[in-house]
């Protein structure tokens, strides 16, 4: 993609994100995002339909990146890759803690997490096929996603004064158990 394009279309969600950590979805203008992105409202239809078509973006590209994550950590399937996709997941949140924050905070749906729960329930099945044939292991699969997530979402609004370091560290010793 064209750096220009990348550099307005980057324009155009960190302003919609400062503007979402103000105020509700519904309320935040095309105007709003133009004048604080310093672009006309043309260049924003340029690349959006509209707020929701941004707002959808913005989430599937941190879905998106979250399944790479999980592709490139599921591929060896063993202890040393589950730690480090343990370490690079508290990673990205970290970096992308704004955006978390906005996507799953208390003002937002609960379908996000629940898509959340979801990408990691659908990459568990799929590194085990045998979670879809017994009904314990499916519910082991759902208990450990949610707990997870739980956690990590705990970590994120809370700031809790754990490292992104020892949260990786806890988690990867709290999955062990179910190995």
């Amino acid at each position: 993609m064209d750096r220009r394009i990348q550099k307005t279309q980057k324009a155009i969600r960190n302003a919609f994100l400062t503007l979402l950590g103000k105020k509700s979805l519904s309320k935040i203008t095309v105007a709003e995002i133009s004048e604080l992105a310093e672009l006309g409202r043309g260049t924003f239809y340029l690349h959006y339909k509209d707020i929701y078509d941004l707002y959808e973006q913005i989430e599937n590209d941190l879905y998106h990146e979250i399944e790479l994550l999980l592709d490139k950590s599921c591929a060896a399937n063993d202890k040393a890759a589950l730690m480090g996709f343990i370490s690079a997941i508290t990673e990205y949140i970290v970096k992308n803690r704004p955006t978390f924050l906005l996507l799953i905070g208390a003002g937002s749906s609960s379908r996000n997490l629940y898509k959340l729960k979801k990408i990691f329930q659908k990459k568990m099945i799929q590194e085990n096929p045998k979670l879809k044939k017994s009904q314990h292991d499916l519910i082991e699969c759902l208990f450990i996603t949610s707990g997870v997530i739980g956690v990590l979402e705990e970590w994120l609004f809370n700031k809790q004064k754990i490292s992104e370091k020892q949260i990786a560290e806890s988690l990867f010793k709290i999955l062990q158990v179910f190995d």
